[in-house]
C-alpha cells in the first residue's frame, strides 16, 4: 500500500471518531427532520396532459434505479447491503446481505431470476462500494446474464472480472468506456441494449468531496483481482459516470429521455454534450449528498437540462442500517437539507419534483 493511501485511511479512522462523536450531538445533521418534504408512499405523477404510456423507477437508496417500461428495465448502482457506519468506515469485512437482495428481486422482478430478461441494462456510475457492492451477487444470483449488458469504467470491469473467479460464473457483455467518453461538447455513441429498445449515452463526469473538502476511497482499481475486495476502502472511485438513458420506439427514435448522475459534480463535467435530435429530458435524477463541495450545483444542471420532472437521490443517511433507511431515514451527515431545498426551489419552480424514501415507486406517466 502506497503512503499517500496509508495517510488517507489514517485520517478516515480519525475522522469515523469524530463522526461517531458528532452524532450524539444535536444538529450535525442540519435539515436531518424534513416533515412532509419526503415522499413516503408510492407516487403517480402525470407529465403530460393526456398521458398515453408510463415509466416506473424503484428507488432503493444512494443512487439505487430500477427503471421500467413494459418488458424493459434499466438497473443503476444497486445497494442493499448497508449495514451500518462501523462496516462501511472501518476495515470489517462487508458481507453481503442475501435476505435482501432476495427482497429487493422480488420487488422489482416479482420473482427471485430474472426469468424473462426483463432488465436490458446495468449501469454503475462508478466503484465505491455504496455504488456497486451489490452488484456482483445480483448479476450471479438474480439476474439474467444472456440479455443483460454491463456499463461502467475500467475500474468495474476488473471488479466484474473478480466476481466470476469468485463465483464460478463467466460474465456475459460488459462494455467499459473509459476510452469512450470525453469532454461535454463531444458526442461519442450511444450504447445500445440486445433489443434495441433502451440506449445509454455514458458522459464523463467527477466525484465532489465527501466531508469537509476530502474525498475518500478515491483512485482507480489499477490491476485486475484474484477475488473481490472485502473491505469498503478497497472500492476506489475510478472513472466517474454520468447518463443519458432512451427508452426508443419502433422506430428507434427516443420516446423518453432520462439523465442519471451518481455523484454532484463539477459542472461542464457531467453534462450531456448537444444531441442532433434535441429531445428534451423527461426526467433528470439529480444527486444531493455532498452539493456543497462543488459549484453550481444543482442550479447549473438544472438550467442546462431543463427537466419535465425531478427526482432528488443520494439524499438520506446510507450509514443507517438498510432497514432503518426504508423505515426512518435521516439526511447523510453533514448535509444542510433546506439550504439545498431553497437553491433547488429558486431554480425549479413548480411541483414536479420528489424526494423519495427508500422503498417507493415513482410512476411517470407521459
Amino acid at each position: 500500500m502506497k503512503i499517500s493511501e496509508l495517510v488517507e485511511l489514517k485520517g478516515l479512522h480519525l475522522w469515523l471518531v469524530g463522526l461517531l462523536c458528532l452524532s450524539g450531538c444535536a444538529g450535525f445533521q442540519k435539515g436531518k427532520r424534513l416533515g412532509d418534504v419526503v415522499s413516503r408512499h408510492d407516487v403517480i405523477v402525470s407529465i403530460d396532459t393526456q398521458p398515453t404510456d408510463s415509466i416506473r423507477f424503484y428507488y432503493s437508496g444512494c443512487a439505487g434505479f430500477f427503471i421500467q417500461r413494459g418488458s424493459d428495465a434499466v438497473l443503476n448502482d444497486p445497494f442493499l447491503s448497508n449495514n451500518g457506519p462501523v462496516t462501511a468506515l472501518t476495515f470489517r469485512r462487508l458481507v453481503p446481505n442475501s435476505a435482501r437482495l432476495a427482497t429487493y428481486s422480488q420487488r422489482i422482478l416479482g420473482s427471485s431470476t430474472d426469468k424473462t430478461g426483463l432488465v436490458k441494462i446495468l449501469t454503475a456510475t462508478h466503484t465505491h462500494f455504496d455504488h456497486v457492492y451489490d452488484v456482483p451477487a445480483l448479476y450471479h444470483r438474480h439476474l439474467n446474464r444472456d440479455s443483460l449488458l454491463l456499463i461502467g469504467s475500467e475500474s468495474f470491469r476488473r471488479l466484474m472480472s473478480a466476481s466470476a473467479k469468485e463465483y464460478h460464473q463467466p460474465i456475459g457483455a460488459l462494455r467499459a468506456v473509459d476510452s469512450l467518453v470525453s469532454s461535454v461538447d463531444t458526442l461519442r455513441s450511444w450504447i445500445y441494449s440486445n433489443n434495441g429498445r433502451v440506449r445509454v449515452l455514458p458522459i464523463r463526469s467527477n466525484h465532489a468531496p465527501h466531508f469537509f473538502g476530502i474525498k475518500f476511497y478515491k483512485g482507480t482499481i489499477r490491476q485486475d483481482l484474484s477475488q473481490l475486495p472485502v473491505c469498503a476502502s478497497d472500492y476506489r472511485e475510478g472513472l466517474s459516470l454520468a447518463y443519458l438513458i432512451d427508452f426508443l420506439n419502433s422506430q428507434g427514435e427516443p420516446d423518453f429521455r432520462i439523465y442519471l448522475e451518481g455523484s454532484a459534480n463539477q459542472v461542464p463535467l457531467g453534462l450531456p454534450p448537444p444531441i442532433a435530435d434535441h429531445k428534451a429530458v423527461d426526467v433528470a435524477i439529480l444527486c444531493v449528498a455532498s452539493y456543497e463541495y462543488v459549484n453550481q450545483h444543482p442550479e447549473a444542471t438544472l438550467n442546462y437540462l431543463k427537466p419535465r420532472f425531478v427526482i432528488l437521490s443520494h439524499w438520506e443517511n446510507f450509514f443507517q442500517p438498510g432497514l432503518a433507511i426504508e423505515s426512518r431515514p435521516a439526511v447523510v451527515p453533514f448535509t444542510n437539507m433546506q439550504k439545498f431545498l431553497r437553491r433547488f426551489r429558486h431554480y425549479y419552480t413548480g411541483n414536479n419534483w420528489v424526494l423519495p424514501q427508500p422503498g417507493i415507486w415513482i410512476n411517470v406517466r407521459f
